[in-house]
């Protein structure tokens, strides 16, 4: 489908992790009014040449050693289909591309697509392009494009039930999520129960599949979002559900601690309760998992609830760095006020491979790959987990 060019160019920075400042609220994206309310994934990407977002991704994407490959791959690619993107694609493109996966069904491919090109003829000759042209129809202003003209008219069909602009879980989902983002999307929780439910068939019990649900909360939506940064890309991300997980808060301040040149970096914290959540409906949902349970910590040597759960009471973090051929990876986790149980978990490794300190004036090039780190230091008790990189070098 020629959706993917379309869309390509505007996440192409994307393909680097991270994160920056806070955004404006959210709202809810022109064009939703267009999708159907039952829309199982809706997704809109800004396809705006001259908007902040593309000349903020054109520039970490200039940070990066293999633009110059990727954009001749893509350049070859169009020229394949006598298409480029100084003549062909930039003139069609309008402010917005918009994706709809009408439901699940058919192995996932009921995916439409829906834009205002500024120029409908080269839009359409965009779409027409290629050994496997993209069909399109021309709707109340909209041109609507997907792989068979029988999507196109589930799209239509699916329509009448109403607009996904008028859904409340939707618009709060929007909210959530920055709007000015390069990619913003929403995911329709009552379309992917069905959808697991359908997977499963004959195979899955009704009244376990109710009890599992009751017990880690049926999902309701889901929101997404990438936006480029001055310094990374960041991405959010959240999700409702019938059943609110128990999720302390923490202050993301490892990174003083890790060494420079991350490629990429995830922190996490206030995870303890969550995790033992988890473990108590695991035990009510199946009457063997204690003995199962039982047997697995005794290999460990240590109890997850007791000793090890704590440790993700406070932040943790995840680094990786460049290294050949393998990438280094560095985990640091908090553990002040768990410093027994710590010793209790890390007793059982190799003392060669975990320390308890991490200094927080060490420093590393991109190339070096620090050994797996628990920190004792103190720290600060702001959302679940953030992600970030850092840029990239030439």
């Amino acid at each position: 489908m020629r959706l993917v060019r379309i869309g390509l160019l505007a996440a192409l920075a994307l393909a680097v992790s991270g994160c920056g400042a806070a955004k404006p609220p959210g709202s809810v994206p022109a064009g939703a009014e267009f999708a159907p309310a039952s829309s199982a994934v809706y997704f809109v990407v800004n396809t705006d040449t001259s908007s902040d977002q593309w000349r903020k991704a054109d520039h970490l994407l200039s940070l990066f050693p293999g633009r110059a490959k990727l954009l001749a791959s893509f350049t070859k690619d169009l020229k394949k289909d006598k298409l480029t993107w100084a003549r062909d694609i930039k003139p069609a493109l309008g402010d917005s591309v918009h994706v709809v996966w009408v439901d699940f069904k058919n192995g996932g491919d009921d995916v439409v697509g829906y834009a205002k090109p500024k120029d409908e003829a080269k839009f359409d000759k965009l779409l027409e392009s290629g050994s496997d042209p993209t069909v399109h129809r021309k709707i109340a202003g909209w041109t609507v494009f997907a792989d068979k003209q029988a999507i196109i008219g589930r799209f239509v069909t699916a329509r009448a039930s109403g607009s996904l602009s008028g859904e409340k879980r939707f618009r709060q989902a929007m909210e959530k999520l920055p709007k000015d983002a390069a990619v913003r999307g929403y995911l329709n929780g009552d379309a992917v129960q069905s959808a697991l439910e359908n997977a499963a068939g004959p195979d899955l019990d009704p009244q376990t599949f109710r009890q599992f649900t009751q017990a880690y909360g049926k999902l309701e939506s889901g929101s997404f979002s990438a936006s480029a940064e001055d310094q990374g890309v960041k991405v959010d991300a959240s999700y409702t559900a019938s059943v609110e997980p128990t999720i302390g808060s923490f202050s993301a301040s490892l990174d003083d601690s890790l060494p420079a040149g991350a490629l990429f970096y995830i922190s996490f914290g206030g995870l303890e309760d969550y995790l033992n959540n988890l473990l108590d409906t695991a035990r009510k949902s199946n009457p063997q998992f204690k003995t199962q349970l039982d047997q697995f910590e005794n290999g460990l040597g240590f109890s997850l609830k007791s000793d090890l759960f704590p440790l993700f009471s406070n932040e943790g973090a995840i680094a990786v760095y460049r290294g050949s051929p393998i990438p280094g990876i560095a985990f640091m986790l908090d553990v002040n006020g768990n410093g027994d149980k710590a010793e209790n978990v890390m007793s059982e490794r190799s003392p060669s491979t975990v320390s308890r300190r991490a200094s927080s004036s060490s420093r590393a090039s991109p190339s070096s790959a620090p050994s797996p780190t628990a920190s004792s230091s103190s720290r600060a008790p702001s959302s679940c987990c953030e992600a970030r990189s850092a840029r990239g070098t030439s």
